[in-house]
């Protein structure tokens, strides 16, 4: 695509490399290019649906640059959650937006140099693009006090492992309930351009609602 305008010729390349841009947090950028395909042809593919989800993540990622602050200060820690590989995660309120979030505070030996770190960055990111009913919703990105953290939508709720360990034996409509909800969601990921890399009953919750949420994106 090296200097070559948006055109009816390459419409397909300049798409896939909206959504690459999309996916990589480039929302600005990306929205453009869509804009322009869409001056090349108003109807091609879901390109009109794609200016409007872009466009409100341009508009979330504005509210959060608005309420940027010190981050030991933005969070107030309620409790410990729980701890695995990752890190630890908090029950914590965010005392900008007054809402209770979960709060990773990552294992430092994750990101070990510059080229990890901005790695993570990049997913965390790509995760906080998506936004659909069964996956759980990413926040925000930092540091506090020099560690790293991701705030995300905290679900009162108990993962799958624990529910498989209590009852042995699922029903077929209840089997089917999980499996639906959880493929609609891995579809969606999938052609966000997201892979999530670690599915397994531990990432799956259920929340007191009877809802399937999918955390821990890779």
């Amino acid at each position: 695509l090296k200097d070559q305008p948006v055109n009816k010729s390459n419409l397909d390349w300049y798409y896939v490399y909206a959504q690459a841009l999309e996916n990589s947090g480039k929302f600005k950028e990306a929205y453009d290019i869509f804009q322009s395909i869409q001056a090349e042809d108003y109807n091609f593919k879901d390109v009109p649906q794609k200016i409007k989800e872009v466009d409100q993540l341009i508009k979330k990622y504005k509210e959060m640059e608005l309420v940027k602050d010190n981050k030991a200060e933005r969070y107030k820690i309620i409790e410990k959650a729980g701890e695995g590989g990752m890190g630890v995660v908090y029950k914590a309120e965010d005392t900008v937006l007054k809402r209770v979030v979960a709060l990773k505070i990552l294992n430092s030996a994750l990101i070990k140099d510059k080229r990890s770190l901005e790695r993570f960055l990049t997913e965390a990111r790509s995760t906080a693009s998506l936004s659909h009913s069964n996956i759980v919703t990413v926040y925000d990105v930092g540091q506090i006090d020099g560690d790293h953290f991701i705030s995300m939508e905290f679900v009162e709720g108990e993962n799958f492992m624990e529910i498989i360990r209590r009852k042995k034996v699922f029903s077929i409509p209840q089997i089917l309930f999980v499996a639906i909800k959880l493929l609609k969601a891995l579809d969606y990921s999938h052609k966000k351009g997201i892979i999530h890399r670690d599915i397994k009953p531990h990432n799956i919750m259920i929340t007191r609602q009877k809802e399937i949420k999918i955390m821990d994106f890779g």
